[in-house]
């Protein structure tokens, strides 16, 4: 049952938020951005704190007082490309570099990626993954899932399954009769089928 978002503040406590990025692409850029300033206010309050006695224990203090919750962002998606692209962003090596290389693992914020199908089934992504996310995010996602009913159920299950209890599903996709659709429609070999589309064609011109 994850139809209440309110339990959402409980389950972000001090100990960080977990989101999961499903069809993430070369990288959601509002979660990219939040992983670059919670890195960037933990060096600033490691320079400050550089001269003082204890460092690790005052960062620490510092980190949950200033950048509570914690993001812990995972970036999922099929194509291997779009997770080697993401792992070249310098937003994103900047944090898995810095918590890698971070004995003391103050690192202000938690970065993974693999390559996940989510219309597979049974489709197990990393053990850890299940039942742990206070937020699943599917950004233009479902719209990319093949037109069979059977891929659409398993993206659903798949992402219900990562998705922990209370947590919160936020989801944008293209409607139908949009403009988008009418465009696509308009177009030569994009049409797939009713109602699914393949981007990436030109409108074939009159000679």
């Amino acid at each position: 049952d994850h139809k209440d978002p309110k339990s959402l503040d409980e389950q972000c406590s001090i100990h960080g938020i977990t989101i999961v990025d499903l069809g993430c692409g070369f990288g959601n850029e509002t979660l990219l951005n939040l992983v670059a300033a919670q890195q960037m206010r933990l060096e600033q309050a490691r320079r400050h704190r550089q001269n003082q006695e204890h460092l690790e224990q005052k960062v620490e203090h510092l980190e949950i007082k200033q950048s509570s919750p914690k993001a812990i962002v995972h970036f999922l998606d099929a194509s291997k490309e779009a997770i080697r692209g993401l792992k070249n962003d310098p937003r994103y090596k900047k944090a898995f570099e810095a918590e890698t290389s971070d004995k003391s693992r103050l690192t202000s914020a938690h970065v993974s990626s693999q390559v996940y199908d989510l219309t597979n089934h049974p489709s197990i992504c990393s053990a850890h993954l299940l039942s742990n996310a206070n937020i699943v995010l599917l950004q233009f996602t479902l719209s990319t899932v093949g037109p069979k009913s059977i891929f659409m159920k398993n993206a659903v299950i798949n992402a219900s399954n990562i998705l922990q209890k209370g947590g919160v599903l936020l989801f944008r996709d293209f409607g139908r009769y949009d403009d988008d659709q009418l465009q696509l429609n308009s177009i030569v070999g994009a049409r797939l089928e009713d109602n699914f589309y393949m981007r990436g064609f030109e409108e074939e011109k009159d000679e």
